[in-house]
């Protein structure tokens, strides 16, 4: 609830961003990489919340720069 309200403060298109990276995330297979990387497949925003997901847990990239990231079970 707090993080989309922070995502809300950035603008329309940051929080639409972030939904549909949230609803993405909840149908993509574990141990598939996906892309990483803005204009493969995420935007800017996108690629934020993809550091934040990180951070808690939900995803896992070998290194903050990788190309690719992986769900973990928590997703």
């Amino acid at each position: 609830m707090g993080y989309m309200a922070l995502a809300e403060e950035s603008g329309a298109d940051s929080r639409d961003a972030v939904l549909s990276f949230l609803m993405r995330l909840g149908f993509h297979e574990q141990g598939v990489p996906y892309p990483a990387r803005y204009r493969e497949g995420l935007s800017e925003a996108q690629v934020v919340v993809l550091k934040d997901l990180v951070t808690l847990g939900l995803v896992y990239m070998r290194k903050l720069t990788s190309k690719r990231y992986y769900t973990t079970p928590l997703a």
